[in-house]
């Protein structure tokens, strides 16, 4: 049985559905699909799966009742469709912790706890931070390790979610360690997670302006006039010292602080130079 509850894409989720119904019944066809729901275009729920046309309200109740679904199973299919055709960030988050609330506890995995992790930006930096830091117990002098400082209660939160991804452990001696020495969210910057995580970072870069002496810290800007090549170019030279800077820390064997990089390119300008 295809459970609504394991699905954070509605379209692959309504993919599998039909692929699982058409196994049964050689009948279920787009055509019949598009009868089904009183739309004339027998191409209608191609579009929808390949995000070409999206889904109004009426037409996600309509898709709900026929493939079956249980009334807090099309509660879930309404989120998720709403979580995908979302424009703002905040509206998907919203969505998005919507969505996890209502997972059921045998559908829930991996995916909500590296939530939590990207969530805020003091997860990550207390993982790093744990690479030289002896930390037993003692929660209130670990939040105040951090610059800016944060409370008791987010520092055993946490403690609690990276043990809990298995990303730190305890030794023998009873302090925590890294499990790993260098964790990446690779190229997948568009999830709701990195995205939380990437704005509190900007806000913290922000907040050093002020709070940073300047010997502590390098930011600068460019602001560039470029075409669409020279954009990719960029790009790639920005991987590049991504996968550098990571290379350098995993070398570096006299760690004694934690130090954010943000590297940053978006356009000043509409697409084309027009709105």
């Amino acid at each position: 049985m295809i459970s609504p509850y394991d699905y954070l894409d509605y379209r692959e989720l309504l993919t599998d559905l039909y692929q699982d119904r058409k196994s049964q019944n050689r009948g279920f066809s787009h055509r019949y699909i598009a009868k089904k729901l009183g739309v004339s275009s027998a191409g209608y729920f191609s579009k929808v799966l390949t995000g070409r046309i999206h889904l109004s309200g009426a037409m996600t109740l309509a898709i709900a009742r026929l493939f079956g679904f249980r009334k807090h199973e099309t509660h879930y299919f309404e989120l998720l469709v709403q979580y995908h055709q979302a424009d703002k960030h905040e509206e998907r988050k919203y969505y998005f912790e919507r969505l996890i609330g209502m997972r059921r506890s045998k559908a829930k995995n991996l995916t909500e706890e590296q939530y939590e992790l990207y969530s805020n930006w003091y997860c990550a930096a207390i993982l790093e931070l744990l690479d030289f830091y002896m930390f037993s117990d003692n929660y209130a002098q670990l939040a105040s390790s951090l610059e800016p400082s944060i409370t008791e209660a987010q520092a055993k939160k946490a403690i609690a979610i990276l043990e809990r991804l298995q990303l730190i452990r305890k030794n023998p001696d009873g302090f925590y360690e890294k499990t790993d020495a260098i964790i990446s969210a690779g190229e997948n910057w568009k999830s709701l997670s990195i995205m939380n995580f990437q704005k509190e970072t900007m806000n913290l870069a922000q907040r050093a302006l002020d709070a940073i002496p300047k010997e502590r810290r390098d930011i600068s800007t460019l602001t560039l006039s470029i075409s669409e090549d020279s954009v990719e170019r960029i790009k790639e030279k920005i991987r590049d010292m991504r996968r550098e800077l990571l290379e350098i820390a995993r070398a570096d064997e006299r760690t004694d602080a934690v130090y954010q990089v943000n590297l940053q390119l978006f356009p000043l300008t509409a697409q084309d130079g027009r709105r």
